[in-house]
């Protein structure tokens, strides 16, 4: 990564009545260097390589009128291979918050899960062979960034092929 070059990661979301109001973002936990907040807009943003791990953020969301609310951010940082990233595929969620796609329910399997094991089925593929490598919510919709290993685990799908069998099994995906 230059060292000029930010990259967006996401916008930090918090729940509001009256969601118009001019909301300012502040972090009230230590914000590691490589990562900058913008007040204004909640704009989350990665601004140097950093390393590989799990960072949590604690933002705080304050609009003047309701009370301040705190989010909470989790950033996994993987290294990744190119590969993966030029051979990815996009699928939208609606009707499923981040939150709700990750999280696992009483019986300990999340929406990710049943992603990864229809996808493991239709394509086919190992069900550890389907990585998503980004995640992006914005209210109550989610964008899940996969790529798929092929069987020999040399090379992944090429983003048209999985873009097929996708909306080939549409009905099967929605979660």
């Amino acid at each position: 990564m230059a060292s000029r070059t930010r990259v967006d990661v996401g916008k930090v979301f918090a729940p509001d009545e009256d969601d118009w109001d001019n909301k300012t973002f502040t972090a009230i936990s230590e914000m590691p260097a490589h990562f900058h907040l913008d007040s204004n807009t909640g704009m989350l943003q990665l601004v140097k390589k950093c390393d590989q791990g799990t960072y949590n953020l604690k933002i705080k969301v304050s609009d003047g009128v309701w009370p301040d609310v705190v989010s909470t951010i989790r950033i996994h940082v993987k290294e990744i291979p190119s590969d993966i990233i030029y051979n990815s595929a996009s699928l939208i969620l609606t009707n499923v918050t981040a939150e709700e796609f990750i999280v696992k329910d009483d019986m300990g399997v999340s929406k990710q899960d049943q992603l990864q094991r229809v996808l493991a089925e239709v394509i086919p593929a190992r069900l550890d062979n389907i990585q998503i490598f980004s995640l992006r919510g914005e209210g109550r919709v989610t964008e899940v960034r996969l790529g798929i290993l092929g069987a020999s685990s040399s090379s992944y799908y090429k983003a048209e092929k999985m873009q097929s069998v996708i909306v080939t099994h549409k009905d099967k995906l929605k979660l």
